[in-house]
């Protein structure tokens, strides 16, 4: 009986180690960040600091009416969503990528908590969200958070969480006409959960990458929109939407 027991043992961590290893492998070959250097460093307009945690952008002004909590999609460097954070800070609005481990944002659904303790004095109110999986993940995240936002903003994803019945969070989804990675059944029957006041936006020849500076990403359509375009599309919906809602704070 010991034997079989030993046995049992040794075929259990070898299995954990062939999963462990296979997990190491897999993760190690993640899209990588192009081109996006200028838009982390500090200049005149936006003061980006770089750390274990997370990489924020604050406006030069020190101060921010709103805040942009973002985790990145599976297996996408951070950093390749400079460019879009770099564009939202630079019109008054603070933004973070949270790290996470291996690139995965269900390993660090708690991320969040870092951005909001080190910023609660310099933005009055935070927003939360993602791309792809990063999106999902901001979700569960929120569902236990609701109270510390004001809405959510989902980057080629959807809720997987029901906020229905919230009257005070708002909830945007944006995603382009040629995005072929998201799941377009799941996301449409995720409507339901979404809450009252509720916005989409469908970015016409844009695809599931082009929120990011990555390259192509597998399965995905080709985009007729450049990545500029789209990122400055994002930027201005995500400006409006933000807008709209601080307006109704303001009464």
């Amino acid at each position: 009986m010991k034997r079989f027991f030993k046995i049992l043992f040794l075929t259990l961590v070898i299995i954990t180690l062939v999963n462990a290893t296979i997990f190491l492998i897999y993760s190690s070959i993640y899209y990588k960040a192009i081109d996006v250097d200028n838009y982390l460093k500090t200049d005149e307009y936006v003061t980006v600091i770089d750390n274990k945690d997370y990489i924020a952008f604050m406006p030069n002004e020190g101060k921010a009416k709103a805040g942009y909590i973002f985790y990145p999609g599976a297996k996408v460097e951070e950093k390749a969503y400079g460019e879009l954070m770099y564009d939202l800070a630079k019109l008054n609005i603070f933004a973070a990528i949270v790290k996470m481990p291996f690139r995965f944002a269900f390993l660090n659904i708690d991320g969040a908590n870092k951005v909001i303790n080190d910023y609660h004095d310099n933005v009055d109110y935070f927003y939360i969200g993602g791309h792809s999986l990063g999106g999902a993940m901001s979700t569960v995240y929120l569902s236990d958070n609701q109270d510390r936002f004001e809405g959510f903003i989902l980057l080629g994803a959807y809720t997987t969480k029901d906020f229905s019945s919230n009257e005070k969070l708002w909830g945007l989804t944006i995603y382009g006409s040629n995005d072929y990675v998201l799941n377009r059944n799941s996301y449409a029957k995720a409507d339901i959960k979404m809450p009252k006041h509720k916005y989409e936006y469908v970015i016409d020849g844009g695809n599931h990458a082009n929120f990011a500076s990555y390259g192509v990403q597998k399965g995905d359509g080709e985009a007729t929109i450049t990545r500029t375009e789209q990122i400055n599309s994002t930027v201005l919906k995500i400006v409006e939407f933000i807008t709209l809602k601080q307006l109704t704070l303001a009464i």
